[in-house]
């Protein structure tokens, strides 16, 4: 786990990588392993301006205070699971450069979110990527290429209303 405590937000200024040692669908049976956030922390907001890839992780699972991400250099979400999953006020998520996502539970469960853009995404594929979202209205996914080796990929969206997807 990365941080303890109480921090009211997360900022990693030069962090370009995070990499877990095992599969990140590991740490979700195994709390010890490769863990953002501790279960139920007090962080509002996450930072990481530089950060380029999560591998063999879990970035954020079950966080009651958090209500926004950003990570605007983030290119590749590979074998992890619970990329942001489980966050009840979750309602911005900034990853404007996010081309690949192998990865379990990526974007799900998270009540709080309306609008999901990822201008760059152009390969999906593992369970759950982008689900569970029932107030989102607006999803855009403009380069989107290949969905391979999914359950679940792209569902549970019952107020979705627009959908960008290539021409």
């Amino acid at each position: 786990m990365l941080f303890k405590g109480f921090p009211t937000s997360i900022t990693g200024k030069s962090i370009r990588r995070i990499e877990g040692g095992d599969d990140g669908t590991a740490a979700v049976f195994y709390p010890d392993k490769m863990r953002l956030c501790k279960t139920r922390s007090m962080c509002a907001s996450i930072d990481f301006p530089r950060l380029v890839s999560l591998k063999k992780c879990v970035f954020l699972d079950y966080d009651d205070a958090i209500t926004s991400i950003n990570l605007p250099e983030l290119e590749v979400i590979e074998k992890c699971a619970f990329i942001m999953g489980n966050c009840p006020h979750l309602s911005s998520i900034s990853m404007p450069k996010l081309k690949t996502v192998n990865a379990y539970s990526t974007i799900s469960m998270l009540p709080a979110l309306t609008s999901l853009n990822l201008p760059e995404l152009t390969e999906v594929s593992g369970n759950n990527v982008i689900c569970d979202l029932p107030l989102l209205n607006s999803l855009t996914l403009p380069k989107l290429k290949k969905v391979a080796n999914t359950m679940y990929s792209l569902s549970h969206m019952a107020t979705l209303q627009t959908l960008h997807l290539p021409e």
